[in-house]
């Protein structure tokens, strides 16, 4: 979604959620070239078991009013950690983007949580893992979610956006 695309809070409630696992530092530091050299420094810095949300935000910051980061990580068969579980507390979700994984067990996990706070016609889903090679779990998550899931657009990159139609999704 283009910055051209996002209205001001006076003209629309707009609600942006960004599922993000914590430990993408390296992967960052790798694509280090994708970034201005005013923010490699910020970059730099940070170090493993750092947060990087302020990174974020202040990378967003004309926008920050409409993104609700948080630190946060989907654990499995009830393990527990530092870092709080991933939940939602049901507030309307008008864009998703979820760039955590392309496995199928993790993806329906994400979903469970928050696809009950979409909005049936507008609610737009990102999938950022999408186009890589080994997303085989997600392309099927996708295809088993048809009927909810509609084709938007192939954003820059990897990624994939959909438009949540509303009814019922697949239970994995």
């Amino acid at each position: 979604m283009s910055p051209s695309n996002i209205r001001s809070s006076n003209e629309v409630d707009y609600r942006c959620y960004l599922c993000r696992i914590v430990g993408c530092i390296q992967r960052l530091r790798n694509h280090r070239e994708e970034f201005s050299d005013e923010v490699r420094p910020a970059l730099d810095a940070l170090r493993l078991g750092s947060s990087y949300v302020d990174l974020f935000l202040g990378l967003c910051s004309p926008y920050k009013h409409f993104i609700k980061a948080r630190s946060c990580y989907v654990y499995h068969d009830g393990k527990t950690g530092k870092i709080p579980a991933l939940d939602w507390s049901g507030e309307p979700i008008e864009l998703f983007i979820q760039d955590i994984s392309s496995g199928s067990t993790l993806v329906q996990k994400v979903w469970d949580i928050v696809q009950p706070s979409f909005i049936p016609q507008k609610t737009v889903v990102v999938l950022q893992q999408y186009g890589h090679m080994r997303a085989e779990g997600l392309r099927s998550f996708c295809r088993e979610n048809a009927k909810v899931l509609r084709p938007l657009h192939k954003p820059y990159g990897v990624a994939k956006a959909f438009l949540f139609t509303g009814g019922f999704a697949s239970k994995g």
